[in-house]
């Protein structure tokens, strides 16, 4: 079974790199978009499709990482 569900929000690292010697990096909010399942002989691994613009009511929306594998996700903290 997948670890996470759509719709729910979760924490991705985002790097990029400024220039040749410095790269930059923030943890931000996504919501799952779309959940894949690959498998082999030997194991079953999840992939989502990540969104900060997750489709509503007349509203599309649109995917910013496709194919993220499940170790590279967090599951968002709820408030206490």
């Amino acid at each position: 079974m997948p670890k996470f569900e759509m719709n729910e929000k979760v924490l991705y690292e985002v790097s990029t790199a400024a220039n040749d010697h410095i790269q930059l990096s923030e943890v931000l909010v996504f919501t799952i978009v779309g959940i894949r399942r690959t498998s082999s002989s030997t194991h079953v691994e999840y992939l989502y499709d990540l969104s900060r613009d997750p489709p509503l009511p007349y509203h599309s929306g649109r995917i910013d990482f496709e194919r993220i594998p499940e170790k590279s996700i967090e599951k968002l903290k709820e408030k206490e």
